[in-house]
C-alpha cells in the first residue's frame, strides 16, 4: 500500500489483498466501495470515533485480484492530507478529529485512559490509540508537520507515541497583553519529557508566541466573568 498526499488531494494505491476504511465524508467521488454496518474494531475508542464521524457507515474499499487506485478530495478550502505509518509493535495516539481512514491491517484500536494528576490540568484523559502495523490517512483544515519540539498548544497535537511522558506548563508571555491574558487563562502547554517525533498542525503558533489584540483579551475576560 502506498499513499501520495498533495495538499487537498490524496491518492491511495492498494495492492492485491489490501483493504482501506474511509470516513464517509471523505470518499465521495469513488463509487466502488462497501458500507460497513459493523464498524472495524467496534470496541476501539468508539465514543471519540462516533463524535468525529469515523465509526458508523465507514466506506470499505477492497483490492482483490488486482491493484486499485483510489483518489480522494478534501472538503476544507485549504485542507491537507497526511499519511501516518505506525510500525508493528508501536502504539500511537491519533487525534480522532483528524482520522480520514485507516488500513484493514491495523492491529487494534483502543482508548488509553490517563489518570495521572497532570492530566487534570490538561483536561484530557481519553486518547484514541492505534496499534501497529497500521497506515492512517489524516486530514486537517491546515498543514501537518513532523517535529521534535517538546512544547505544544493542545489544539496543535495530532499524533505521538503513547509511551512518551507529558507534563503541563503555563504559556510564557511575550508581551504585556499576553501577560494579562495568562493571568485569567486556564490554558496549559503540553511538554514532552521524552524525545520523539510529534505530528502537529501548522496553523497555530508556538507556545507563547501568539499576538493578542486588546479586543481578544477583552473577549476572553468577558467569557470568564460571565460565569
Amino acid at each position: 500500500m502506498r499513499i501520495e498526499a498533495a495538499s487537498n488531494r490524496a491518492a491511495l494505491f492498494l495492492e492485491d489483498g489490501d483493504t482501506f476504511y474511509f470516513k464517509p465524508s471523505i470518499l465521495t467521488g469513488y463509487p466502488h466501495y462497501n458500507v460497513c454496518f459493523v464498524p472495524p474494531h467496534p470496541y476501539g475508542s468508539p465514543i471519540m470515533r462516533i463524535i468525529y464521524r469515523s465509526y458508523l457507515l465507514m466506506k470499505k474499499v477492497d483490492a482483490r485480484g488486482s491493484s486499485k487506485e483510489v483518489s480522494v478530495n478534501g472538503y476544507f478550502p485549504r485542507g491537507n492530507f497526511h499519511s501516518l505509518t505506525v510500525p508493528a509493535g508501536e502504539r500511537h495516539m491519533v487525534n480522532a478529529r483528524h482520522v480520514a481512514g485507516f488500513c484493514g491491517k491495523t492491529a487494534a484500536i483502543h482508548t488509553h485512559i490517563k489518570f495521572h494528576p497532570a492530566f487534570w490540568c490538561f483536561r484530557e484523559h481519553f486518547f484514541s490509540v492505534f496499534h501497529g502495523p497500521a497506515t492512517i490517512l489524516l486530514y486537517s483544515r491546515s498543514g501537518f508537520e513532523s517535529t521534535t519540539a517538546d512544547e505544544y498548544t493542545p489544539s496543535r497535537i495530532v499524533s505521538f507515541n503513547i509511551t512518551r511522558r507529558l507534563t503541563p506548563i503555563t504559556p510564557q508571555p511575550t508581551s504585556p497583553l499576553s501577560l494579562i491574558y495568562n493571568v485569567f487563562s486556564t490554558e496549559v502547554i503540553w511538554k514532552f519529557i521524552d524525545p520523539g517525533v510529534t505530528i502537529a498542525e501548522t496553523h497555530h503558533g508556538e507556545p507563547g508566541s501568539e499576538s493578542l489584540s486588546v479586543w481578544e483579551v477583552v473577549k476572553h475576560l468577558a467569557g470568564i466573568w460571565r460565569f
